[in-house]
């Protein structure tokens, strides 16, 4: 007999809508009151950011946002001049943000102008409930003007807020009226001193889980910032000054149950990927580009490995030998996403990913040299029990792969190889002993239903 999806449970229905991205989500709540009804809860609109941005139109965009009833969490406003419609706006949904952003915003200079710094500065701050996530890019000035207002007290700030900027103490007051709900924090664009961020870190009952420090940030003063605020489990080194091996090492020991690490293209680093390797609650790891880190370093760090819940692993051009990276990915079989790219890995280590690495939906291996069609088929001699012959079609979730710039790789073995119910996007450029042509990308097409970006060149 047949069922109709609308008579199960709310908990079911609201469980597979999960399993929609935003867009879906979104079209399926206009389907009927009570699927609209089933979406308008936070588990499933937690991630739909409504926008607005660089619209001349922004007032009539938000006159038309006031007739929805979805109690969505997550409002930025992006190079807009802000006015009387906005400061309503926020009024209105205050008590349901979660995630708050400001990005390149002026104010309108007319009567507004006073009662959004205001409204900022004592009502926002008031009645912001749910806040756990702020963002302010580029809207704090460092005018002599307004720097001079930086370290009133409270009460002076509230009394005589700036008219023309948001000031550091307004941003500090903002935290401190919100400590209890906000966890993560971006200074990324904003000009502010070691002192003033480290002020910010003293904030008794702060409890933050990310934070991204302003760019140039001299990571001397970041462990004593991870010091104050342990419960941090999140972390980008990627925009610091001067990142050192220490540094990374004293965070890695203050931040005990840190889950995510970013140090992007860190020329200095190398020792201390030996303590992140330490970090048991380690799920997502990127030192893409830090390339001096040694093969050495490497094989110690594996050689005393406690990372074992990694789900995604960012290696791009490391200096990791094929017997290390194999000995690590074979300890983390719970990676989703892997870039192993630049890496000389072989095709035994490329087996191995095809035979455990099952939950991949992401695998990035350009260039690696030395993988041929025997890698993708597992098709080659001298295998053991323990790596029994496993094709890259294994990978059933897979949605991204990035094979270009292998020049062993033939149209042969793509065709044997790539076959995936999910994959989405595909780049097979600068592969040498590709033939290109019509009958190739059809194939492949045929065998991957939901292809969309075929990247491909000579």
């Amino acid at each position: 007999m047949a069922c109709d999806i609308s008579t199960l449970p709310r908990e079911v229905m609201i469980h597979v809508f999960e399993f929609l991205d935003v867009g879906d989500r979104l079209k399926a709540s206009q389907v009927c009151k009570k699927w609209l009804k089933t979406i308008d809860c936070p588990e499933l609109l937690c991630d739909v950011k409504v926008q607005f941005s660089r619209s001349r139109e922004v007032d009539e965009a938000v006159k038309r946002f006031f007739h929805m009833t979805r109690r969505f969490q997550w409002f930025s406003f992006c190079k807009i001049v802000i006015g009387n419609s906005v400061i309503e706006l926020l009024e209105k949904y205050s008590n349901q943000l979660v995630i708050l952003s400001f990005i390149d915003c002026t104010v309108d200079e007319g009567n507004s102008q006073s009662k959004f710094k205001d409204y900022v500065i004592s009502e926002l701050t008031k009645c912001l409930s749910k806040l756990e996530r702020l963002l302010l890019y580029n809207t704090v000035s460092f005018e002599v003007e307004a720097y001079k207002r930086f370290y009133v007290d409270e009460e002076a700030l509230e009394n005589n807020p700036s008219d023309k900027v948001f000031t550091f103490s307004s941003i500090k007051l903002l935290i401190e009226k919100n400590r209890t709900t906000l966890r993560h924090v971006d200074f990324t664009f904003l000009r502010f001193s070691a002192e003033a961020v480290l002020s910010i870190s003293e904030i008794e009952g702060l409890k933050l889980r990310s934070v991204l420090f302003p760019r140039n940030f001299l990571s001397s003063s970041i462990p004593k910032f991870c010091e104050m605020q342990s419960s941090l489990i999140y972390l980008n080194l990627s925009s610091v000054l001067h990142g050192t091996d220490s540094t990374v090492c004293d965070v890695c020991k203050l931040l005990h149950n840190l889950k995510e690490l970013i140090i992007k293209k860190n020329p200095t680093i190398d020792r201390c990927i030996c303590e992140i390797f330490q970090l048991q609650n380690l799920l997502k790891l990127d030192v893409s580009g830090s390339m001096n880190i040694s093969e050495s370093s490497y094989q110690e760090a594996v050689a005393n490995l406690k990372t074992f819940k990694l789900k995604y692993l960012d290696l791009h051009f490391a200096k990791i030998s094929d017997d290390s990276l194999f000995k690590l990915l074979k300890c983390n079989q719970n990676i989703r996403y892997l870039d192993a790219s630049g890496i000389r890995v072989s095709n035994k280590t490329l087996n191995m990913i095809c035979q455990t690495l099952t939950l991949l939906k992401c695998l990035i291996l350009e260039p690696c040299p030395t993988i041929s069609d025997s890698g993708l088929t597992g098709e080659f001699e001298n295998y053991s029990d323990s790596i029994a012959p496993t094709p890259l079609s294994n990978l059933k979730y897979l949605k991204v792969l990035i094979l270009s710039s292998n020049s062993l790789i033939t149209n042969q073995g793509c065709i044997k190889a790539i076959r995936f119910r999910k994959l989405v996007n595909l780049s097979l450029t600068a592969c040498r002993g590709l033939i290109l042509n019509d009958d190739f990308e059809i194939e492949l097409k045929k065998q991957n239903p939901c292809l969309r970006n075929f990247r491909k060149s000579n």
